[in-house]
């Protein structure tokens, strides 16, 4: 019987929110992360949690839609981590048409069903506070609703909701190698001990190092 139902190597937000949804369905974890919980990508985000106006402007709909209702989510239950802000963009007829980011915004307010948040609203910056931090003029901005996150606390607080789960999570810790039989067989520098497990199942979440893990532990194309 293996030690594990599963083993996850990395300890960014991806792996540590596996952890925490597997460890919640009565599954057997342990993650290995080679430095600290959320050193690398996981802590250098831009911050939001948003639907991203760019996927929109490509007709991507249902990315926007999914990414909102995941947005949704996290507020209702992370709003300690997770609040509303409302940005502004100028118009600028160079970049885009005014009509253009008005029309885009008005789509995005519908693919948000609101969700609590105010609608996107036209300004005249002309006579408005967000028009004196600008260096060349604008007449138009459009304000809009998204939100924005501490990234490095929901790192380590989804881990802490693993840990209570039932995971183990082990920061300190490399994965040198593992080799699959009839199941994962990892070797481990574990705080400059090495040791052995196994798992049923193995999950690469190191971000982007997934091929070079792929490639020098794993061993696979």
């Amino acid at each position: 019987m293996a030690d594990y139902d599963l083993a996850i190597i990395g300890g960014g937000l991806n792996g540590v929110s596996l952890a925490r949804d597997a460890a919640g369905r009565g599954l057997r974890v342990i993650l290995f992360e080679q430095g600290d919980l959320g050193g690398a990508a996981s802590s250098a985000t831009p911050r939001l949690i948003h639907g991203d106006l760019s996927v929109l402007e490509r007709r991507g709909f249902w990315r926007v839609r999914r990414a909102l209702a995941e947005r949704r989510i996290w507020l209702a239950i992370a709003p300690h981590l997770v609040r509303p802000m409302r940005f502004v963009i100028p118009a600028h007829s160079e970049e885009r048409p005014p009509w253009l980011l008005r029309a885009g915004l008005y789509v995005y307010d519908g693919l948000t069903n609101r969700g609590g948040l105010p609608p996107s609203v036209t300004l005249d910056i002309t006579h408005h506070p967000v028009g004196n931090a600008l260096k060349r003029p604008f007449g138009m901005a459009f304000e809009y609703s998204d939100c924005v996150v501490d990234d490095s606390r929901l790192v380590v607080l989804t881990a802490l909701e693993a840990t209570e789960r039932g995971a183990a999570i082990r920061t300190g810790a490399r994965c040198v190698r593992a080799d699959r039989t009839d199941t994962w067989r990892l070797a481990v520098v574990d705080r400059g001990h090495r040791r052995a497990i196994t798992a049923r199942a193995l999950a690469n979440a190191t971000g982007g190092w997934t091929p070079m893990v792929a490639d020098t532990v794993l061993r696979q194309p």
